[in-house]
């Protein structure tokens, strides 16, 4: 619909009137609008979800009871009952690999010294046949080792695992997860 006016100068000019056709475009934007919005909202939804999933379960301070396999830690030290968990992309001295059952093993060893040998020479076996550490991994760059071994009273109070941790023999940190699950195994 057109509806006729004059100018300024004097001279008619058509006008148009709103339209169907133009609301119908204003409704467009609208509809283009809402729907850009809500697929922004689901990406980002999903882009949290995986970047929460991908970090550790654990980070910051946490008991050495509570460690789980892939944990990089900023401690160098062994043995301690509380380590800092921090994302394996930054530098990190090392990270917890393999857990040995102990429950066992517990009337087996008199002396803490002995169950220490123990679960020495089991995590030293994990880099021998390439058990829960990536393929590229070799003795002569990294070492699995014990990162903490419960005393034997530990043992005959529940306490039922060791820890193998890796780290790089010539001290330089790690700067990547150097963890491979093994199917089948927790």
């Amino acid at each position: 619909m057109t509806d006729q006016s004059t100018n300024v100068a004097g001279q008619p000019e058509v006008v148009e009137s709103p339209s169907v056709a133009t609301g119908g475009v204003h409704w467009l934007r609208l509809g283009i609008a809402a729907g850009a919005t809500a697929i922004l909202a689901v990406v980002a939804i999903v882009g949290y979800s995986s970047v929460i999933e991908g970090l550790s379960a654990q980070s910051g301070p946490t008991a050495t009871s509570e460690l789980q396999l892939g944990t990089c830690l900023a401690e160098s030290d062994v043995g301690l009952t509380q380590y800092t968990v921090i994302d394996c992309a930054f530098e990190h001295p090392q990270q917890v690999v393999a857990d040995i059952d102990l429950s066992r093993a517990s009337g087996t060893y008199s002396s803490t010294e002995a169950l220490v040998s123990y679960v020495e020479e089991v995590c030293n076996r994990f880099i021998e046949y390439g058990l829960f550490i990536r393929a590229d991994v070799r003795e002569e760059q990294y070492d699995v080792f014990a990162v903490w071994v419960p005393t034997i009273e530990d043992v005959a109070n529940g306490v039922d695992r060791g820890l193998c941790g890796v780290r790089s023999l010539d001290g330089s940190p790690l700067t990547e997860d150097l963890h491979q699950p093994v199917p089948g195994v927790q």
